[in-house]
C-alpha cells in the first residue's frame, strides 16, 4: 500500500492513522522541522472583496480538503474542530507593518514528491488578501506539468464569489473580447496595463473560428493566476490594428500583457515547433512571472517563521544583556566571587585563631582571677 501522509495539527495530541494514510503531529514538530531543496511551483495574490471574513476563509479551505480523496481526512478533522485557531491544519499567526497576517499550510507526501500548499490571508487597511504558494521538494516539476489539482485552493477562492475584480472578472473560462472592450485592449496594447495578473489575449485563426491554443484549457489552469481575452466572432482585428499602429496580435498570434508594460511577450504559431505545445509555453510563462512578482513581497510561511525565530533570538539576547547589566559580566561576577571567597578564608582564619587561643586560656590556671582580653 502507498502511504499518502498528510500533516494536520491538533493541540496535545500526536495520533497516527495509518489506515487513513494521515499523521496528526504537534505543531513544534512541524515548525522547527528543516525542510531542504523546497521548490516554487506557482505563487498568485488575490485581492478580496470587503466583507470577506475568518469564517470565510474556514469555509473555503475546508470545502478545498473535504472535496480532494487525497486530503478528505484532514478536511473532516478540519471541519468538526470546535476552534479553528486552535485546532488547525498547521497555521500561526503573525503581525508586520500594522497588518494581521493568519497562514495555513498543507503538507502532503506523494510517493518521492512532497507538495506544500501555503494560504495566507492578510488584513490591513482598507486591504484584504488571499496569497497562495504551491511549493514542492523532491523532483523538478514544473507548473505545467503538475496535476490541476495541487492549484484547486486557487480556484476555490476564485468560485466563492469574494474576489475583487476590477476591468475583467477573474474566472476560470475564457473571457471574450466584446466592443466595449475594444478602446480598452487597445489601450493596454498600447502600454496602458494597470492590473496585476497579466492577460493573454488570443487572437483567431484567419477564416476560422478557432485558437492556436486550447483557451478553455488555458483559462482553467491560469484561474486566479492570469486573464486569458479571447477574440470572439466578431473580428476586431481592423479595429485594433488602427487604433494600435499594428502592433495588435492577429491571425493565431498572442500576446501577453504585463503591469504597465504593454506587450511584454509575443507567442506565435511556430513557437510549438520550439516547443512542442504552445498551451505549456504560455501558462509556464505567465505562471513564472506572476510567482516571481508575488515573492517579491515576501510573504510566506518560511519568511513569517524566520522573524519569530529571530525575534525570539533577539528577546533572549535581551534578557541575557539585562542580567549582565545587573550582575556584570560572567568574567566580572567570577572576580568578584574569588574576592569574596579569599575574604571569607581571611575572616575565617581569625576566628579560628581567637577559638584557639579562648580554648588556651580556659585550660590555664586562671583560678581567683577573671580571664582577660590579653589572655585571648
Amino acid at each position: 500500500m502507498n502511504l499518502h501522509t498528510i500533516s494536520f495539527i491538533c493541540p496535545l495530541k500526536l495520533i497516527s492513522i495509518l489506515r487513513c494514510g494521515i499523521i496528526i503531529v504537534n505543531s513544534s514538530s512541524l515548525l522547527n522541522s528543516k525542510r531542504e531543496g523546497n521548490m516554487r511551483v506557482l505563487s498568485t495574490k488575490l485581492d478580496l472583496d470587503s466583507s470577506f471574513s475568518k469564517e470565510d476563509l474556514y469555509n473555503i479551505l475546508s470545502e478545498w480538503l473535504k472535496s480532494n480523496t487525497l486530503y478528505r481526512a484532514a478536511g473532516e478533522l478540519f471541519d468538526v474542530s470546535g476552534d479553528k485557531d486552535e485546532t488547525k491544519v498547521e497555521t500561526f499567526t503573525a503581525q508586520r507593518d500594522e497588518r494581521d497576517f493568519l497562514l495555513f499550510r498543507l503538507t502532503h507526501i506523494y510517493y518521492s514528491q512532497t507538495w506544500e500548499t501555503e494560504v495566507i490571508y492578510l488584513v490591513g487597511k482598507n486591504q484584504k488578501s488571499v496569497i497562495i504558494h504551491i511549493n514542492c521538494s523532491g523532483d523538478t516539476t514544473r507548473f505545467d506539468d503538475a496535476p490541476l489539482l495541487r492549484s484547486e485552493i486557487i480556484r476555490r477562492f476564485v468560485k466563492s464569489g469574494k474576489i475583487r475584480a476590477d476591468d475583467l472578472p477573474i474566472t476560470d473560462t475564457p473571457i471574450y473580447l466584446t466592443s466595449d472592450k475594444v478602446d480598452w485592449l487597445a489601450g493596454i496594447m498600447n502600454g496602458k496595463y494597470s492590473e496585476d495578473l497579466p492577460l493573454v489575449f488570443v487572437s483567431k485563426i484567419f477564416n476560422s473560428s478557432g485558437y492556436e491554443i486550447d483557451i478553455d484549457r488555458v483559462a482553467h489552469s491560469l484561474c486566479g493566476v492570469g486573464y486569458v481575452l479571447a477574440e470572439a466572432d466578431d473580428n476586431f482585428v481592423g479595429l485594433l490594428k488602427d487604433k494600435t499602429s499594428a502592433r495588435n496580435p492577429y491571425n493565431g498570434h498572442i500576446g501577453v500583457y504585463y503591469y504597465g508594460d504593454g506587450v511584454s511577450k509575443s507567442f506565435s504559431p511556430l513557437d510549438v515547433g520550439r516547443t512542442g505545445s504552445l498551451d505549456k509555453l504560455v501558462v509556464s510563462e505567465v505562471a513564472k512571472y506572476v510567482t516571481a512578482q508575488v515573492d517579491r513581497l515576501d510573504i510566506s510561511w518560511d519568511s513569517f517563521y524566520n522573524e519569530k525565530v529571530s525575534k525570539k533570538a533577539r528577546e533572549s539576547e535581551e534578557l541575557l544583556d539585562e542580567a549582565i547589566d545587573e550582575n556584570g559580566s560572567l568574567e566580572e561576577q567570577l572576580k568578584n566571587a574569588k574576592e569574596k571567597i579569599h575574604k571569607l578564608v581571611q575572616e575565617n582564619g581569625v576566628l579560628t585563631a581567637q577559638k584557639e587561643a579562648l580554648q588556651k586560656a580556659l585550660r590555664e590556671e586562671t583560678e581567683g582571677r577573671l580571664i582577660l582580653a590579653a589572655d585571648i
